[in-house]
């Protein structure tokens, strides 16, 4: 085999492999949770437990909404509160604009479309249990067009 062959199948080998593993990100925990979509009621809580944890380290938190077209608003208000071994570590409000002020959708998907919203990161020590939990904040007791919330935790 010839120089420029060898090193033509090297450079092939290291470019599958940097394709590949430029493909993949590391997702730390990704859920969603089913919403009423006709009847999301302010006292409706999703929980999001996170399996405990085996290392110290930074997360970059997402949040996710996957709506209808029958969502009547252009943002979403949500209250996320993060806890550890059942103590409250932090409340946040967070907005998800959903539609722009042409009424276009900022998200994507059909026929439900999904929204992300990034988060500042978050510390998590090894061995201890967090969890998520969220609340809209709408200001009326119930939401229509909301189909599921999720939240997604990546590991920076």
């Amino acid at each position: 085999m010839t120089v420029t062959k060898k090193l033509y199948r090297a450079f092939l080998t290291f470019a599958s492999g940097l394709c590949l593993t430029s493909c993949f990100h590391s997702v730390a925990y990704h859920q969603y949770a089913d919403v009423d979509v006709w009847n999301w009621s302010d006292a409706d809580t999703l929980t999001f437990v996170l399996p405990r944890t085996v290392s110290s380290g930074e997360l970059m938190p997402t949040v996710g909404v996957r709506t209808t077209s029958s969502f009547p608003y252009k943002v979403l208000h949500l209250k996320l509160v993060m806890s550890c071994d059942d103590e409250v570590l932090t409340t946040d409000t967070v907005y998800v604009v959903v539609y722009d002020s042409n009424g276009q959708p900022l998200g994507t998907g059909f026929p439900y479309i999904t929204t992300l919203k990034s988060l500042q990161p978050v510390y998590v020590d090894s061995g201890r249990i967090y969890t998520f939990c969220i609340n809209h904040m709408m200001g009326e007791e119930s939401v229509k067009g909301v189909t599921k919330v999720g939240i997604e935790l990546d590991v920076p």
